[in-house]
């Protein structure tokens, strides 16, 4: 749209200039018709190097329009000039047209101006048709500069599409390259973050999100599997405490056993401490060993029972 727009304006920045010499010339032709009648009518000769100049001025303003280059730019052939580009194919047959005109018409002004006595019918209608001829091509610059404008309005007008169709593009493929990935991972962290580690990203991926898709997978896997073991080191863990409950338990009640037992001989013991003249006493004072050894065998067997043994024949 930029250099649509620079080429445009860069080839209307002489227009107005060639419209307005163009216009010029129209004046001119009417000028120089003025003078060459007033010599007539006078005979000065301060008019005779006027109508020179008007002839100068407008075949150099001529030739400017059609080959392009310097044109005066007041009515002095001598004073500033500005820079005019070739005219169009259609624009120079216009001034073509305007040169034939022109050619008789300043032959008849120079024999009107060497004679004194110009032909005044011939010369208005020669103006005439130089003025009309001009008129012309002045139209058909016009018309030239005015489609150089409505060339950049269109050209602005499809740039402006372009780049609405781009942006729409853009967006399109944003939402089907990235927020519609992004939404299924999202979908995928939701299923995952609800216990659901089997759950199976949607969509397709590309260049960074098919990364970040891929990791997003690993980790849950890992995560996945860490929980698993978790599980089962937790299974394992509860059973181990249940045994130990259990062993504690089967302690607990072999001490119990082992308690009312020794409470039992100590009060046997003591009844029979109570009352030694009731019960003569066959043994000595103290107990035989092997007595003491029954006792202590008998409680080892309650508090801690050996395995079977293997029947013997």
């Amino acid at each position: 749209m930029f250099a649509a727009t620079w080429m445009v304006t860069s080839s209307q920045q002489s227009d107005s200039l060639v419209i307005n010499i163009a216009g010029r010339q129209r004046m001119l032709a009417e000028k120089l018709g003025k003078e060459v009648l007033a010599f007539g009518a006078q005979g000065d000769t301060a008019l005779r190097g006027q109508i020179e100049m008007t002839i100068a001025l407008f075949e150099k303003s001529l030739a400017a329009l059609d080959d392009s280059g310097p044109v005066p730019l007041t009515l002095k052939p001598a004073g500033p000039k500005g820079e005019l580009p070739k005219a169009s194919k259609a624009a120079s047959e216009k001034l073509g047209k305007v040169r034939q005109h022109w050619n008789n018409y300043k032959a008849l002004v120079e024999q009107g101006v060497a004679t004194g006595k110009p032909d005044v019918a011939k010369i208005s209608d020669l103006s005439e048709a130089v003025l009309m001829s001009m008129n012309e091509a002045v139209v058909l610059m016009q018309q030239e500069s005015e489609g150089r404008v409505t060339t950049l309005l269109v050209s602005q007008a499809a740039c402006v599409g372009i780049a609405i169709v781009i942006v729409l593009l853009v967006l399109y493929n944003l939402k089907v390259k990235l927020t519609k990935p992004l939404n299924y991972l999202k979908e995928y962290a939701e299923a995952v973050a609800g216990g659901d580690y089997k759950s199976v990203i949607r969509g397709e991926y590309a260049e960074e999100l098919l990364d970040l898709k891929n990791a997003t997978v690993t980790m849950v896997g890992a995560l996945g599997e860490n929980m698993a073991q978790a599980e089962i080191r937790g299974r394992e863990a509860e059973k181990s405490a249940d045994e130990a409950r259990q062993a504690v338990a089967r302690a607990s009640e072999q001490q119990a056993q082992v308690r009312e037992l020794l409470d039992t001989m100590g009060r046997a013991a003591s009844r029979r401490a109570a009352s030694p003249a009731m019960w003569p006493s066959p043994w000595p004072s103290s107990p035989p060993r092997w007595t003491r050894s029954i006792t202590a065998r008998t409680c080892s067997a309650i508090a801690w029972p050996r395995p079977p043994r293997p029947w013997r024949r």
